[in-house]
């Protein structure tokens, strides 16, 4: 089970992602806490109601910056279990995380196979205190242990979680396309930061959805159509007003303005530049394609016709940014990687690291090509393998033991499988920062 928590600023926002997803018959409304539910002729909730609650406990204390959690349960696909099921997990993952007792709605989604749920609460209690979620991501991680052994559900660590992490693409033909491109989206907008809108592009792309931005009278529009891995374009265009008021393209940009700044001081990071500056050291794309897969990355080139990279995105899975090389550092611009690809058969666009999770029978003459390259430089071992094989360890002496032992448990929470991100928490961080110069 993978367990992801957001804050959230825009109760409205948040609430209502849910309830289009209802509305369309792609969700239902499981359960609720200290909320009055009342349904239309039609059955569905009347969505205001559940604002109104929230907006009353925030104005219990407007200091705090986001009201709102939100928290979405994912079940390994292996797992079926039923709704009664589903609502039990997700109040002992309140209760122990210390919402036990705050506004709540659970939702179950069933816009793709994996069915899975999302809870909306609220963070102040009905003294206007600030419920407390320090050290969440860490505690998350052990009640999801504990559900997944109670339970005897599919564990985290077992089972393909490395799938969640990488770029899923929209899959034409199955389910509901337009569901599949709201919940890329909803991923990327949720859960990923991006230097600008071109980024924000190339992830959509590698995700299989395509977007056409048009001006309109009231500004500019945005529709969105699933893509093969040519960026081909596969079904008809689904304007953004049909998949929610999230995802039309003013409110795209802005998401986009508010995680540009995290973004950027990201690539300002010198250990970020060393790694990449060390990844271009590299001997081969053989050398490369490890390194890079070794520490979830992704390198996405973009070729003129004669073959010349002149784009190299990064797309960071664990950390879950996306920039451009360049903006890391001007010796890591594109050029700088043209000696991985000399005298190479190379398509217009290249993906060196974690690769896509795609179905072979659905291949492309992209796909062909890139195989095609990869085969003149992998081992025949290594030409389905990204990540090296892991070495037995030698006999060490007790310190190193010990050191060793820190680093292991130091790696195992960062790769905690869910995502964390509260703004609040960030910036008192970077204020003690301050404060210590």
């Amino acid at each position: 089970m993978v367990i992801k928590i957001t804050k959230s600023t825009r109760i409205d926002a948040v609430v209502g992602y849910n309830m289009e997803k209802v509305a369309k018959q792609e969700a239902s409304l499981l359960d609720s806490n200290k909320i009055p539910v009342r349904f239309n002729e039609d059955g569905i909730p009347y969505k205001q109601e559940m604002v109104n609650v929230f907006d009353d406990r925030q104005q219990l204390n407007a200091r705090v910056r986001n009201p709102v959690t939100h928290i979405s349960l994912n079940p390994d696909p292996k797992d079926i279990l039923s709704d009664e099921l589903l609502t039990k997990m997700a109040h002992e993952l309140l209760d122990n995380l210390g919402y036990g007792e705050q506004p709540c709605v659970i939702f179950k989604h069933t816009d793709i196979a994996r069915h899975h749920v999302h809870i909306v609460v609220s963070n102040i209690d009905d003294r206007g205190r600030k419920i407390n979620d320090s050290h969440e991501r860490y505690r998350a991680n052990r009640i999801r242990q504990g559900l997944e052994n109670k339970y005897r559900l599919h564990k985290a660590e077992e089972s393909e979680v490395r799938k969640a992490e990488s770029l899923e693409r929209t899959q034409v033909g199955e389910h509901d396309v337009t569901g599949q491109i709201a919940g890329v989206c909803e991923r990327a907008l949720s859960d990923y930061r991006f230097t600008g809108f071109g980024e924000f592009r190339t992830y959509m792309e590698e995700c299989g959805v395509k977007m056409n931005i048009v001006d309109t009278d009231n500004g500019k529009g945005i529709s969105y159509a699933a893509s093969d891995e040519n960026n081909e374009q596969r079904t008809p265009w689904v304007p953004a007003s049909e998949m929610g008021e999230r995802y039309l393209y003013n409110n795209v940009v802005q998401r986009l303005e508010q995680s540009r700044s995290q973004a950027k001081d990201y690539c300002k990071r010198q250990g970020l530049r060393k790694l990449l500056a060390g990844h271009l050291q590299a001997e081969n794309l053989q050398e490369l394609n490890k390194k890079a897969a070794a520490v979830g990355l992704s390198y996405v080139f973009r070729f003129t016709p004669d073959g010349k990279p002149y784009g190299c995105t990064v797309i960071d899975h664990k950390k879950q940014v996306v920039f451009n090389a360049s903006q890391v550092h001007r010796s890591l611009a594109a050029q700088a990687w043209q000696k991985f690809f000399d005298g190479q058969p190379i398509p217009e666009k290249l993906i060196v690291g974690r690769k896509i999770d795609r179905d072979e029978k659905q291949d492309t003459d992209v796909w062909k090509k890139i195989d095609t390259l990869l085969d003149g430089i992998l081992p025949e071992e290594e030409k389905q393998r990204y990540i090296p094989s892991t070495h037995t360890a030698t006999p060490v002496s007790s310190m190193q033991n010990q050191r060793r032992n820190k680093a292991a448990a130091k790696q195992e929470r960062a790769n905690t499988h869910f995502h964390f991100e509260d703004e609040e928490e960030e910036e008192e961080r970077r204020r003690k920062n301050k404060n210590r110069l």
